[in-house]
């Protein structure tokens, strides 16, 4: 059976980006700047403890803390399926998040609210450069992986409305889909274009804050692959 991490992500990221415009301030509060986000990405761990949505602790840490051995991995937990990706030792994932003044998606957006096609206010328009990079991912039988994935970032904004002010809305989860060629991608998007293509709302206009709740990199079969995180080497 296929496992996804829902929305309530299991490891909670709150960081932010910001984008300003010169005609109008932002009155929430917000840093001077807060234009980039680059993380590092690791392999997701299926979680200890039904709290978590994992499975029953067996274990204790040296620390007497509750834990769950041997570790697995999502894939593992779906059945190790030969098309699920891993990582070996020369595996690299990173993404990265930047602000920008101009919409990214090629959409062709202009900042309108309706469906008329106009541009009720042009300028108004605030995007984020979304860039994904994974290579050396293999499959379960060493080769180098591919298939289609999914990057999915869960943005709580807050925003001034070009109809109704400033407003925090419901969190809102951003979906990329990606192809895993001979083990690498390079995937170039923006926010803009999942939420005009896929949530059917409106671009970002330009005084905008964005917190980052939660990122995950799903595989082909849908089972949470890569997190941001660190990895401690062995000396």
């Amino acid at each position: 059976m296929t496992r996804i991490i829902s929305t309530a992500f299991a490891a909670v990221i709150v960081v932010g980006l910001t984008a300003q415009i010169g005609y109008g301030q932002c009155a929430f509060e917000h840093p001077e700047k807060a234009k980039k986000f680059q993380v590092a990405l690791t392999q997701s761990m299926f979680p200890c403890g039904v709290a978590s949505g994992g499975g029953p602790p067996n274990a204790t840490t040296e620390d007497g803390i509750d834990a769950c051995g041997p570790p697995e991995t999502f894939n593992e937990v779906a059945g190790t399926p030969d098309d699920g990706w891993q990582w070996n030792s020369k595996s690299k994932g990173t993404l990265l998040l930047k602000t920008a003044k101009k919409d990214q998606s090629g959409l062709g957006l202009d900042g309108d609210t309706d469906t008329d096609g106009g541009a009720d206010n042009p300028a108004d328009i605030g995007d984020v450069q979304v860039r994904l990079k994974l290579s050396n991912i293999v499959d379960q039988t060493g080769l180098l992986a591919n298939g289609s994935g999914i990057l999915t970032i869960l943005v709580r904004a807050t925003y001034r409305d070009r109809l109704n002010g400033e407003l925090t809305p419901i969190d809102i989860p951003l979906l990329l889909t990606f192809d895993l060629v001979n083990g690498k991608t390079t995937l170039k998007s923006s926010a803009n274009f999942p939420l005009d293509t896929l949530s059917g709302v409106a671009p970002l206009p330009r005084c905008a804050s964005l917190e980052i709740i939660g990122i995950q990199v799903l595989d082909a079969n849908g089972n949470s692959f890569a997190a941001p995180g660190l990895f401690l080497a062995r000396l």
